[in-house]
């Protein structure tokens, strides 16, 4: 199984020092959304982000609801999904807004 893209890579780091220098969110911040980023990026088996569709962040909420904490076993919470749903919805519209992705 792939371990790592690239080509997305180059794109998530460009996007991180985005919300660092325009708005200046925290290193705790940028942090969450790198983790958010990551688990998507395992959820599509990092899949080239050029090839995103729709289905494959609804694919990733059905499978956050499910998945389970690695430190406590029990199911992640609510507040946990929607903070990576909400940072990957941020790193989605900014990616829509670049050259080259839809």
């Amino acid at each position: 199984m792939r371990q790592y893209n690239a080509e997305n890579g180059r794109i998530k780091r460009e996007y991180l020092t985005y919300p660092k220098a325009a708005k200046g969110l925290s290193e705790a911040s940028l942090d969450t959304a790198a983790k958010a980023l990551h688990r998507f990026e395992v959820s599509t088996k990092f899949r080239s982000l050029r090839k995103f569709h729709v289905e494959q962040a609804v694919a990733f909420r059905r499978q956050l609801s499910e998945t389970d904490s690695s430190e406590s076993g029990k199911p992640l919470s609510k507040a946990t999904v929607l903070q990576t749903l909400n940072a990957l919805r941020a790193f989605i519209l900014w990616l829509a807004g670049q050259p080259g992705y839809r």
